[in-house]
């Protein structure tokens, strides 16, 4: 096993390596070849004996092309800042290979859960889901169990969600207990997903599943899950290993059973169904039909790689091979079924539990198996097509151009958001996003967004300048959004509309500027006055100050040529705009276009 070897870089170069199969530009390949973003952060929790203790938890956002972020929480000592960054890659690739609308995610905590007690393990995921929160959501972020996660991590973490936000939402994770909202047949889904895409690969190689022998490397729950798969299906387990060893027997052994005994004892070392104890190593060179490594990442690398004997590898792990494993491999014309497709099982169930919720329809597990089954042969069967039809060298290459040629693609069709300078903020008013986070705000409620919005350094220089000229500059920015109304209008006595420039001066000290506009006067505006049938006539100011819970609004009339200002008690709406504030600090998108 690879020590040396960076999960992340391994990711960027097969990345690289799939790049030279597909139309993509080179600008674009690097887009895709790097997260979006990446949470890092030191959670501080209370033991048991009443001292503290300090973890680092990550979580890395790579692509959202495709969808909400998608992808597991892992606990585990080797957690680190570029395993998780890989690992949030691979998930993107994952999605689209089995054509799921979902981009990429990952997370972890670097810790060893059987090292402290189940109380422990509470607060500490309880504090992990607090510092996720403004992060994750159903249509945001959905994380899933991992390594050393599963239904009870995933409760705790929606339970947090739920009382932090008020309110219910159990698509904000999956991988739940089917109690909590939880999916059927989620906890086997990724042992499935392995053995489907294991007979699949037999059948197309024209050999039978029936009779084949196969080595497990890891016996956890996607491992274990897969041998009994497999078993049912007439193949041979003949060996399995978890962090103690490994057991093997040559005529097989009770997979069902073996899974008990490590329940029950810890580990797989000293199961009675077994004719001796081998290493590690030792099973994955044994000379067997198919091999899975199913525990972590760079399990094999290019030195074992060379005495590696099994005729087929199915990936259940992420990343179990290195590059280097992989070259020598496809110099031996071994066939590598990959990580991407084999245990895709796992968000694919994830993504049946996020549609049951969005729609509080449950299915029973017949029918989520079926469509497993389903999503995880077409994917093989375009893998495979692409891998026949380009000549290209492995099935691993196959995955990631029929992957890289979806990503690409939404992106394309989406086209490339402009991350704006501090000083052009107009165009982000036309942006999905904040309509969004006006209906967050319930300001507006029907109408488009229109988009004025003056420059923001300008904007900046006009407050400074307040102090001395504050009705000069008032009167400017009403006289500029008076002509461009006389423009925008055809109907105005349909139009009404109440333009509002809203500048927020926030917890940093630091403006951002936004517009909107509504058909009738808005939630906060309520009861000033009629809407004015004269389009000349539609201007205000609204500025919020931060010493008190009332809004001036300046209100200019360019027939009597005079502003009249009121105060507002906003207080009503109040959480609202706390909620958009909340937003504008912690949403990194809305953060990184307006430079705050």
């Amino acid at each position: 096993m690879s020590e040396e070897t960076n999960p992340f870089e391994s990711l960027q170069e097969q990345i690289e390596d799939a790049s030279a199969y597909v139309d993509i530009g080179d600008d674009v390949i690097e887009r895709l070849k790097r997260p979006e973003r990446v949470l890092e952060t030191t959670l501080t929790v209370e033991l048991d004996d009443g001292g503290l203790k300090t973890f680092a938890g990550y979580r890395s956002q790579f692509n959202g092309d495709r969808g909400p972020y998608k992808g597991g929480i892992r606990y585990h000592p080797g957690v680190n800042r570029a395993e998780v960054k890989a690992l949030s890659g691979w998930m993107v690739y994952k999605c689209a290979l089995v054509d799921i609308p979902f981009g990429g995610g990952k997370g972890g905590i670097e810790v060893d859960p059987a090292a402290h007690s189940a109380s422990e393990m509470e607060r500490l995921t309880r504090a992990f889901a607090a510092e996720l929160r403004p992060l994750i959501g159903v249509d945001r972020d959905i994380p899933a169990p991992d390594v050393n996660t599963g239904q009870q991590e995933m409760n705790w973490i929606k339970d947090t969600y739920e009382t932090l936000e008020r309110t219910t939402e159990p698509g904000v994770i999956t991988g739940k207990a089917p109690g909590s909202g939880g999916s059927e047949g989620r906890v086997r889904a990724t042992g499935r997903s392995v053995m489907f895409s294991t007979r699949e690969t037999l059948e197309w190689l024209g050999r039978e599943l029936e009779g084949a022998t196969v080595a497990v490397q890891g016996y956890g729950n996607a491992g274990s899950v897969a041998a009994q798969e497999l078993d049912k299906q007439g193949a041979t387990v003949v060996a399995a290993s978890d962090s103690s060893g490994a057991i093997y027997n040559p005529s097989g052994f009770d997979t069902v059973a073996a899974k008990q005994y490590k329940t029950e004892t810890g580990s797989l070392s000293g199961f009675e169904g077994a004719t001796e104890e081998i290493s590690n190593e030792d099973l994955l060179t044994l000379d067997v039909d198919v091999l899975i490594p199913a525990a972590l990442e760079n399990a094999i690398d290019e030195s074992l790689a060379t005495d590696v004997r099994a005729d087929l590898i199915v990936e259940a792990a992420n990343g179990p091979l290195t590059p280097g494993a992989d070259e020598v491999l496809t110099d031996t014309d071994t066939y590598v079924v990959p990580d991407i497709l084999a245990n895709a099982g796992g968000v694919t169930v994830s993504y049946f539990e996020w549609v049951q919720n969005r729609g509080r329809f449950y299915w029973p597990e017949s029918r989520v198996n079926n469509e497993l089954e389903t999503v995880i042969t077409d994917a093989f069967d375009g893998l495979v097509a692409a891998f026949d039809e380009q000549d290209l060298p492995s099935l691993r290459m196959a995955a990631y151009v029929v992957s890289l040629r979806r990503v690409a693609g939404a992106f394309r069709q989406g086209g490339n958001f402009p991350w704006l300078r501090a000083d052009c903020l107009s165009t982000v008013c036309r942006q999905p996003l904040l309509t969004r986070v006006f209906r967050w705000c319930r300001l507006r409620e029907r109408s488009p967004l229109i988009g004025y919005t003056e420059n923001t350094r300008a904007l900046r220089r006009r407050h400074a300048e307040e102090d001395v000229n504050r009705e000069t500059a008032i009167t400017g920015e009403q006289n500029r959004w008076h002509r461009l109304l006389q423009r925008e209008s055809p109907d105005e006595t349909r139009l009404t509309a109440l333009c509002i420039a809203w500048s927020v001066k926030i917890i940093v000290g630091k403006l951002v500027t936004v517009s909107f506009s509504t058909g009738r006067l808005g939630l906060v505006a309520s009861g000033l006055l009629n809407p004015i049938r004269d389009v000349r006539h539609q201007w205000s100011l609204l500025r919020l100050h931060e010493s008190s819970k009332f809004l001036t609004v300046s209100l200019y009339d360019d027939g009597r040529d005079q502003f009249d200002s009121v105060f507002v008690d906003f207080r009503p709406c109040l959480r609202s705009i706390v909620g958009f504030l909340d937003r504008i600090v912690f949403d990194p998108f809305f953060r990184d276009a307006c430079r705050l």
